[in-house]
């Protein structure tokens, strides 16, 4: 058994987490830069491609960032648990998600444009219905 001498030298690289003993009442919660680069949603999505990822994870990208009070993936996950899966494309006014879900304007004006993104596209669609083949 190897006993640690005191002049072992250690050093830290740019990829490793360093937690400090958290100030009082505050917990660290881990952002997407300290996720391993093969957790990223953005990475996910280049070498997995969009079916791959989860709703959270495709909102994680649209929002870009949290806030000042969550993270990311926090909020996605918190928005999706709150307002539903297949509710929250449906909201058109963004000042009313916004409330509702506790927000900034930005984020729920996101949400409210990809919505609309994705009603406009099925819209072109002239039957009206999608097609999945496998």
């Amino acid at each position: 058994m190897d006993i640690l001498s005191p002049f072992n030298v250690y050093s830290i690289r740019d990829t490793d987490l360093v937690l400090d003993a958290p100030a009082k009442g505050k917990d660290y919660s881990l952002k997407i830069r300290d996720l391993p680069a093969d957790d990223k949603p953005r990475e996910r999505l280049l070498n997995e491609g969009p079916e791959n990822l989860s709703l959270r994870e495709l909102m994680a990208i649209v929002f870009v960032s949290g806030t000042t009070k969550e993270d990311v993936l926090g909020m996605s996950s918190r928005i999706i648990r709150e307002y539903g899966e297949h509710s929250i494309l449906e909201q058109k006014d963004p000042s009313r998600l916004s409330a509702e879900l506790d927000i900034p304007i930005v984020k729920s004006c996101q949400i409210v444009a990809v919505g609309e993104i994705g009603r406009r596209l099925y819209n072109k669609n002239p039957a009206g219905f999608v097609f999945v083949r496998n």
